[in-house]
């Protein structure tokens, strides 16, 4: 058993042999890093570790399952791990063991499917494909704009999911996903999501409530406008033949602030950029196109201020991705820094690190823009 009493308890078991049920105690425990990250993307992790149990070596294997039991004292859940990579070191009279692997559900990535979703909304036909792998009660959105018959073509669940999401149509919004080391599916319209009050507070002092996290007072932020700003942060503007009734038309995709206390983004004022030329007909919906470039556009700008902020000592199993926090900037005298990072943002990735008799987590949060930002050709 590994863990602190009171604030987190963690084991590890190889299958069902009992020789192999916690197997690994905090001093045989070098470092568990286990990774969620907004995406149709599977949790990952890392392990390393000591033994000198040469039988356990050959039992790490793909057709293995390791079993992460996680929670608080007796309140614990379990989740299952499949094994892609290990590296053995020989140390004297034991070994040092590196593991990466993903949540076992490896049929969603690479079994290919052949299905036919008649007369459905995108997001219905997520929530369909993804409950075979995982827990959909995380949605917050029932259904998307988008009625048509969708076909999966000899592909597995993941890539045809990451299709469907990508042409699923919300007016004047778009669709984020993520999975959790519990297993769950969570899709969100984040739009919607950002109007309800924030789940979670990051401050860097002594918290008052208890939804206020205390960070520590390091962090990193970063913006890749100039890269985000050349793929889609310029806008597009799309000619669109419609096949059955011989007419053309043009949609725009013209990017604005939604999540950012801001009216401007970071970006010159340049014209909307020409995309590839586009066909649709009578088999898809009328926002086939649109639902995309709208989708592309915002999941894109969303990633880029990204802050990297952390904890200790906590363990909040019910923090997930696509989760809505709001930063409280420490007031260090400089007014402009406090008003550019302050506000909501969207956590879009977690990663929480155990060593011997602690827990840390690092917490990737995004948005699309400073809240104040100044320059003679922004648009």
């Amino acid at each position: 058993m590994i863990g602190v009493k009171g604030q987190y308890s963690t084991q590890f078991s190889l299958g069902d042999e009992k020789e192999f049920a916690d197997f690994l105690s905090d001093d045989d425990l070098l470092a568990f890093t286990i990774i969620e990250e907004a995406g149709n993307n599977l949790p990952s992790f890392e392990l390393a570790f000591t033994t000198t149990n040469s039988r356990l070596l050959s039992r790490l294997t793909e057709g293995s399952v390791l079993k992460y039991i996680f929670g608080i004292d007796d309140n614990k859940s379990t989740t299952l791990l499949k094994v892609l990579k290990k590296d053995i070191i020989k140390q004297g009279d034991s070994y040092r063991v590196d593991v990466k692997g993903l949540y076992n559900a490896f049929n969603f990535v690479s079994n290919n499917q052949i299905k036919i979703y008649p007369k459905m909304s995108g997001v219905e036909v997520i929530k369909s494909s993804a409950s075979m792998y995982f827990n959909t009660s995380k949605f917050n959105i029932s259904k998307s704009n988008d009625v048509q018959t969708w076909m999966q073509p000899n592909i597995p669940d993941k890539k045809f999911i990451n299709n469907v999401w990508m042409h699923s149509y919300i007016p004047g919004s778009f669709l984020a996903t993520g999975i959790t080391i519990s297993g769950e599916y969570i899709l969100k319209d984040v739009i919607k999501s950002i109007k309800d009050k924030p789940k979670w507070k990051l401050v860097f002092r002594s918290p008052k409530e208890k939804n206020e996290i205390p960070c520590n007072a390091d962090y990193s932020v970063s913006s890749e406008s100039g890269f985000i700003n050349q793929w889609v942060g310029y806008g597009r503007t799309t000619d669109i033949r419609k096949l059955e009734a011989g007419e053309d038309y043009r949609i725009t995709a013209t990017p604005s602030t939604k999540i950012a206390n801001s009216a401007k983004l970071d970006r010159a004022d340049i014209p909307n950029r020409v995309s590839q030329f586009a066909v649709l007909n009578d088999n898809v919906h009328e926002y086939y196109w649109q639902a995309y470039y709208q989708n592309l556009t915002y999941l894109a700008l969303m990633s880029n201020i990204r802050i990297i902020i952390g904890y200790d000592g906590l363990f909040l199993p019910d923090m997930r991705v696509l989760d809505i926090a709001m930063l409280e900037e420490r007031d260090i005298g400089k007014e402009l820094a406090q008003e550019q990072l302050a506000g909501l943002y969207v956590i879009t990735k977690i990663s929480r690190t155990y060593t011997q008799q602690n827990i840390h987590t690092n917490l990737e949060i995004n948005r699309e823009a400073f809240a104040s930002i100044s320059g003679s050709n922004l648009k």
